[in-house]
């Protein structure tokens, strides 16, 4: 094969430059750097939106498990917490942006609150962060600060900043900050309208500064939930519901049927079906007449009402996948201990939670002790045994020492509180 014998040249300067194309700016390597950055962030970003790979449906069937009574809200309170995450990820990945849903949570103590969104972000994995508003005061002053939740939330998410930039905040308690609750010898009201003012940052697109030694922390992708009892606030309703012509909001009083001199455009502008269906529900204006600012008010999308716990749904906690009872059982188990306990017993455990203001707390308070008897046998023998609660709540036990082959026996009975009347045989 005839070998090239012509003169070969290594290409200029200009040629490569023509071939490779221009040569890379600081601000293209800039770009570059940010945009590996980026693919990096959404690798570690894909463990949280893997989540959205199951219907909202699954997520809430595992909280209804362990919450009682209260399956619609359980509902809306996932569909929520997940459509944020869904606009987070569209966010993430396209660039797309939208609102987020700020939900305000309205029940008695102990309706299960609070247990339900910790409930939800433990079954999807998005961290949160809850805080006790009654100890938060305004930046300056003895107390909690709210930019602690900030730190409480990295916390949760095991130092990953931006996995706890897409997490949940929770403020307990939201109803004791009020406007006018608690006012300084200065007369700044430190504890209500000003730390709603705080708050305020939480649902906008706001960075706060949360160590000075670190980047501030933005908000916008979280999801604000907040919750309280609020005392009174039904009566803000009942008036709005109980005027003498109510535009809006109630079924009028007299129809056009009824009253030829009411003409149908009249009807029309009085009356609204879409209204009358939100007449039963809590609107921003009750919560702006409670004593919160009509900004703080404005910005929760979403209110929702618990209802107080009946008698079978105390029953139904005793008895669900995650109560204090059913673990004790599995621990029991496991130790070749059996335990019995009659229906009946269950019934007045619940009669008495039903009838406390603290609900499903007190309900755990009066299963510990009831279980007393239990746990303490348990824990003192190593063999096999037999524990039993009769229908009077009395305890009785049979124990084996594996050493000895001792049979060892104990019974205590039952003291009801003075306010319940022991079951007569």
């Amino acid at each position: 094969m005839a070998k090239n014998t012509g003169g070969s040249r290594s290409p200029d300067n200009s040629s490569a430059k023509n071939l490779l194309g221009p040569y890379m700016t600081e601000e293209d390597k800039k770009a570059c750097a940010a945009e590996i950055e980026h693919i990096k962030q959404l690798k570690e970003l894909d463990i949280l939106y893997r989540r959205l790979n199951y219907k909202d449906s699954y997520y809430a069937r595992l909280v209804k498990e362990s919450i009682i009574g209260q399956d619609e809200n359980v509902d809306k309170i996932v569909a929520a917490i997940m459509a944020n995450l869904h606009q987070n990820m569209m966010l993430d990945y396209y660039g797309e942006d939208a609102k987020r849903q700020s939900l305000l949570i309205i029940g008695p103590s102990g309706c299960g609150k609070t247990a339900t969104v910790k409930k939800i972000a433990q079954v999807t994995g998005i961290p949160m962060a809850v805080c006790d508003a009654t100890s938060l005061t305004s930046t300056g002053y003895i107390g909690g600060e709210v930019v602690n939740v900030i730190k409480d939330l990295i916390e949760a998410a095991h130092g990953n900043v931006e996995i706890a930039k897409r997490g949940i905040i929770y403020f307990d308690e939201i109803d004791k900050k009020k406007e006018g609750d608690t006012h300084n010898s200065s007369g700044r009201d430190i504890n209500g309208t000003a730390i709603q003012e705080e708050l305020l940052k939480y649902f906008d697109d706001n960075n706060i500064v949360y160590d000075t030694k670190k980047p501030p922390f933005p908000t916008r992708m979280l999801t604000i939930i907040m919750s309280g009892r609020f005392v009174g606030l039904e009566e803000f309703k009942r008036t709005r519901l109980q005027g003498p012509r109510i535009l809006g909001f109630a079924e009028p009083k007299i129809l056009p049927e009824d009253d030829p001199t009411i003409d149908d455009e009249t009807f029309r502008q009085d009356y609204n079906p879409y209204d009358r269906r939100m007449a039963d529900r809590y609107i921003s204006n009750d919560i702006i007449k409670f004593g919160f600012l009509s900004e703080f008010a404005g910005r929760i999308i979403k209110i929702i009402e618990y209802r107080k716990l009946t008698r079978d749904d105390m029953i139904a906690i005793i008895l669900s996948k995650d109560s204090i009872l059913q673990q004790y059982y599995r621990t029991f188990k496991l130790k070749n201990h059996e335990l019995y306990i009659d229906d009946w017993v269950f019934e007045k455990l619940a009669d008495a939670a039903v009838n406390d203001e603290t609900g499903a707390r007190n309900l755990m308070s009066l299963l510990f002790e009831f279980l007393d008897p239990a746990i303490i046998d348990s824990t003192n023998h190593y063999g096999p045994g037999l524990m039993e609660y009769d229908e009077y709540g009395n305890y009785y036990s049979v124990f084996q020492n594996p050493k000895t082959g001792r049979i060892e026996e104990r019974y205590v009975p039952v003291v009801y509180p003075e306010r319940h009347v022991k079951r007569q045989p």
